[in-house]
């Protein structure tokens, strides 16, 4: 796991703020990631394949596995895909375990690890099924959820 600050976060209006030290040396990585996310929006709260090709097929060279994790997060995917895509880097496998994304990359290059690290930390702070501010819940499966979806 790649080592970064986040010198404050916090929560303004429903929405996840936050502000990275730009003394770290990864911080362009982390930085792309979360212009890439608000570029993309907030993906809306629907489930099945449909969803998953109007916000993923734009980057079906990166992500040419399976994607098992709820459409909360798929602002984050959409981010790290324009990341990896510019990187020529790809994924193996995408997956939710213990409240956060779980990637698997083929990263050809040191910016896309450090975004995918960036982005599994970001994912334990952003509801799964409709990516608003949530924060680990636990009661058999361990998930990150807002309180409306908790």
């Amino acid at each position: 796991m790649v080592q970064f600050t986040i010198r404050q976060m916090r929560q303004k209006l429903g929405q996840l703020r936050i502000s990275i030290s730009d003394q770290d040396w990864n911080a362009r990585a982390c930085n792309d990631l979360l212009s890439n996310m608000t570029a993309a929006g907030q993906a809306p709260v629907t489930e099945g394949e449909a969803l998953y090709r109007q916000h993923l097929a734009p980057f079906e060279s990166v992500y040419d596995c399976s994607v098992g994790v709820g459409s909360g997060w798929y602002a984050l995917l959409m981010g790290l895909g324009a990341i990896c895509e510019e990187d020529g880097s790809s994924f193996r496998d995408v997956k939710e375990k213990y409240g956060e994304l779980s990637l698997f990359p083929n990263a050809n290059s040191v910016r896309c690890e450090y975004a995918c690290d960036f982005a599994e930390y970001l994912s334990g702070f952003i509801c799964d099924i409709c990516g608003k501010a949530g924060h680990r819940r636990e009661g058999g499966w361990v998930v990150t959820r807002c309180d409306q979806h908790a």
